[in-house]
């Protein structure tokens, strides 16, 4: 009789730990908000998403809407995030005040995802373009959230890139390559740590040509 207590307790957790998916939309924020509290993001998630389908009221599914993207973001789960963040901003653009806090999520979640800088860029490049957004628009909730930070460590991973590709180019003797990624980490990331180094990489290009 001892081997069926397990299971049965099993299966009476699982229950317990489920949404009621046809509750009110009210219902289901509220539940949603006691689960995220409880850091349990996953059910969370699952909570406020039931909440967006049955939303009884357009501010009711907005804020479900941004709860999500919170939900998903702290449970880092980032692309689930950008999607449900990228939806709040596609849908609430116009009327809403926080607007601000999107586009800082959507950078913050597209900066976890960038890769090393000998990997590809593109997180980190979407990152930068949601943080020069929030700057655009925003310039004061920018300073306040220490938004040019987190844009500083991504034009830093960029500039990184650029110059280790650089540096590949040059160790396979394709120069004139090497010296377009270089001039463009010049161009574009005056403050990279390396600055100098680009320069010390173009002066043996010039070097080995002659």
């Amino acid at each position: 009789m001892v081997k069926y207590i397990i299971p049965l307790l099993i299966l009476l957790s699982a229950c317990s730990t489920s949404i009621n998916v046809d509750m009110p939309s009210r219902d289901l924020i509220d539940e949603g908000l006691v689960l995220y509290n409880d850091s349990d993001y996953e059910l969370a998630a699952e909570a406020f998403e039931s909440a967006i389908l049955n939303s009884d009221t357009p501010q009711e599914a907005q804020y479900a809407q941004q709860m999500l993207g919170e939900a998903y973001y702290a449970d880092e789960n980032y692309v689930e995030a950008i999607a449900a963040f990228e939806a709040y901003y596609d849908y609430y653009y116009e009327d809403s005040k926080n607007i601000p806090l999107i586009l800082y999520k959507l950078g913050l979640s597209y900066a976890s995802l960038s890769l090393h800088p000998k990997r590809d860029q593109t997180f980190a490049a979407r990152a930068v373009d949601c943080f020069d957004q929030l700057e655009s628009m925003y310039p004061e909730t920018f300073n306040e959230l220490g938004a040019n930070e987190e844009r500083k460590k991504m034009l830093e991973k960029l500039a990184e890139g650029e110059y280790q590709v650089g540096r590949y180019y040059i160790r396979q003797g394709q120069y004139d390559s090497a010296l377009a990624r270089f001039n463009f980490l010049l161009e574009n990331y005056p403050d990279s740590p390396r600055y100098k180094d680009t320069l010390e990489s173009i002066k043996e290009i010039d070097d080995a040509r002659h």
